[in-house]
């Protein structure tokens, strides 16, 4: 979460500038949270520089690979049609970080999980169970969003020696994080059920993202103000 709060709303910010002198540009996050598969947080995510690739790169590649290789078995055309395209975005995604060890380690992990993740959703019978329910897709919805924020936990270590690493793990220190996980997980569902789900006029529905914006400005004022330790 702490990726996804800063990003979006450092991004959230600069469409709110342009937009003041009538410049128009594309949500940078679109909704990650609700997607219910891993690769399909991808698909909503630093659309900037990922709608880029998959428009100008992914989908032609797909499309080559399809052609030339779709009519292998299923493991050898998963591998090729869908393992090749994916791998490329996530190397050269790395690059665009800056190339390090540490963005290149990122992309093989990403790649791992939604090669996986795609996999499944393939799954006819394991797609039915996921959607049975309403509670199966919540359940499923925030594992995934919390694999996502895990794997990001490569960036973290860069800024720790890993011999300073704390190996007597105590489970009680992970409440907090799951508990706050939880909270900003239901308000950005609760905030898309009500900008989204309601058949709202134009001018409401702007009233009312700028209620959720000043709520989220008030929040992290008293967060910064009040909570955060000083450094």
């Amino acid at each position: 979460w702490k990726y996804y709060l800063l990003f979006s709303g450092a991004s959230e910010l600069c469409k709110t500038l342009l937009m003041l002198i009538k410049v128009e540009i594309i949500d940078n996050f679109k909704d990650p949270e609700i997607s219910i598969y891993y690769h399909q947080i991808w698909g909503r995510w630093h659309l900037n520089i990922t709608e880029r690739i998959r428009n100008y790169l992914f989908t032609p590649l797909t499309l080559f690979s399809l052609r030339r290789f779709g009519k292998l078995n299923n493991f050898l055309s998963f591998i090729f049609v869908e393992g090749i395209p994916v791998a490329t975005l996530f190397i050269i995604l790395g690059v665009w970080h800056g190339g390090t060890l540490r963005d290149y380690s990122y992309g093989i992990v990403s790649t791992f999980l939604t090669l996986i993740s795609r996999g499944l959703s393939k799954n006819k019978e394991f797609h039915k169970i996921i959607i049975s329910n309403s509670f199966v897709i919540e359940i499923f919805r925030f594992a995934n969003l919390t694999l996502f924020g895990i794997s990001l936990i490569i960036y973290d270590l860069s800024n720790n020696h890993f011999s300073e690493i704390n190996t007597k793990f105590n489970y009680t220190d992970c409440f907090p994080y799951i508990f706050s996980s939880l909270l900003i997980y239901f308000y950005y569902r609760f905030k898309f059920f009500i900008l989204n789900s309601i058949n709202l006029k134009n001018n409401l529905h702007i009233k009312r993202k700028i209620y959720f914006a000043t709520f989220e400005i008030i929040f992290a004022l008293v967060i910064y103000l009040f909570f955060l330790p000083e450094s």
